[in-house]
């Protein structure tokens, strides 16, 4: 599959930040959201980081605007919210270096094993 024609969908599970949320049911609610890599290279540090960018953007959308910081509870939901929707995204676009991107934006350090069988190590 050529990668500069990917489109990846993105499906992620947005926590509901109702009043029934607070109370501990937990209510989600599947959208997608279609992230468009044709004009990028994914097998360039640079195309990387900008699909990460985007899948970022699209994880936000997904996920609706951030609560207020002082709304505790909300702020922990849409960070779930986030997090688990960026790494179905990364998940499903499937390229190395916007994994390698995606852990090094986490402050992580993982190893990502290329479909060329060499080895990019992100983070320390």
């Amino acid at each position: 599959m050529n990668r500069t024609s990917v489109i990846a969908s993105i499906i992620g599970v947005a926590l509901l930040t109702s009043s029934a949320a607070y109370a501990g049911a937990e209510t989600t609610d599947s959208t997608s959201v279609k992230v468009n890599a044709a004009d990028l290279n994914l097998m360039t540090a640079a195309g990387a980081k900008a699909m990460l960018g985007r899948l970022k953007l699209a994880s936000q959308s997904i996920c609706g605007p951030a609560p207020r910081p002082a709304d505790l509870q909300a702020m922990d939901s849409y960070r779930a919210c986030f997090k688990e929707t960026l790494a179905s995204a990364v998940a499903t676009v499937n390229a190395p270096l916007v994994s390698v991107a995606a852990a090094q934006a986490d402050g992580k350090s993982t190893l990502v094993m290329a479909k060329s069988g060499a080895i990019a190590k992100s983070g320390d």
